[in-house]
Order: C-alpha cells, then structure tokens, then sequence
C-alpha cells in the first residue's frame, strides 16, 4: 500500500481546488504516471509467474524485482548511505 499515490492525487486534488490548476494538473498526471507503472509492473511480474516456474522465467523475475528497487530508489531519492 505504500506504493499507491493517494497522498499525490489528494494534493493534486486540493491545487486544483484552491485554483493552482498547472500545479494540480502536473502533480495529478504524475501520480496517474506512477500508478499506472506500478500496475503494469505488477501485472507483468505475474504474467511471468503464471506462465511458468523455469529457470528463464526465475531469473528474469530477479531481473525485474532488481530494476525495480532500483527505480523505487530513484522516484523518491533514497539516499545511496544512511548515517546513523
């Protein structure tokens, strides 16, 4: 549930309310954008796994959970070391 982008389509929601229609147009579309990848992500990781538990289809999974994380990491600009 914390990839889902409510948070950004009720700001996007409240800018364009409060009659900041560019703003609330730009952070609305980039929450569609954001859910949208994430749908297709999910739907394409499960279509590899349902289609069968080879090999080819393991690694391409790991591939795939690995090029995630990494985006994950840049959409919201995790940092690379967290100092304690």
């Amino acid at each position: 549930m914390s990839l889902v982008p409510g948070v950004a389509i009720t700001n996007a929601l409240r800018d364009t309310i409060s009659g900041d229609f560019i703003s609330g147009l730009s952070r609305g579309m980039e929450a569609i954008f954001s859910a949208l990848a994430i749908a297709f992500g999910v739907g394409f990781v499960l279509n590899i796994y349902l289609r069968g538990g080879n090999l080819m289809s393991i690694l391409i999974q790991l591939l795939l959970a690995f090029l995630s994380t990494i985006g994950f990491a840049i959409l919201f600009s995790i940092p690379k070391k967290i100092h304690l």
